[in-house]
Order: structure tokens, then sequence, then C-alpha cells
């Protein structure tokens, strides 16, 4: 699995490597999305590997709207996703939030 700063703050990617990391999941190196994202949270998955990503999503909480099978036509996905099961990708944080 693979955490990208899609448009949230300095670091957040980082950050949620660790949490995950520390709750027992192995996310390789954070970096830039190749694409922002407009939502605060998006996690794709590798076919057949939506439950892995609803375990991640535990711990991130994204919408579960946003937990969507990776396909080709997302960039983030092309880029990233051949070398992970889980892509979570941290857009801003919602208006207001601190």
């Amino acid at each position: 699995m693979r955490v990208l700063n899609g448009g949230a703050e300095d670091g957040a990617a980082a950050f949620v490597s660790g949490v995950l990391r520390t709750a027992g999941f192995e996310p390789i190196e954070a970096l830039d999305a190749a694409r922002p994202i407009d939502t605060t949270a998006t996690v794709f998955y590798a076919p057949g590997l939506q439950r892995a990503a609803a375990d991640v999503n535990s711990l991130i909480e994204a919408d579960p709207r946003q937990i969507v099978e990776g396909t080709d036509d997302d960039a983030n996905w092309r880029q990233f996703g051949q070398f992970v099961d889980v892509l979570v990708i941290l857009g801003p944080s919602p208006t207001g939030a601190g």
C-alpha cells in the first residue's frame, strides 16, 4: 500500500503512513500524487481487494463512496497503482477543519 498527498497539507501522507504502519500495515514511501483530488481522501484498491481497502479505511475514515477499484482512467492509479494493493490519496481538509 501507499499513501499519496493529493492536496493535503505538507507531511500528511507521511503522517498517515506512520499511523497505518503502527496499526500493522506495511505502506511504502509516501509521495505526492500525480494529480490533486477534490475530496478529503480516496482509497483505491486492486481488483478483488475491496476488503483490504475497507480495512485501511477503518483508520482513515474516508467517505465510503470514495473507496473505489483503481482503473487506468485515474492518473494517480495509473502512475502508482501497479505497485500496490491499496492506494490512499489525501486531499484538502474540509473547509473550516483545522
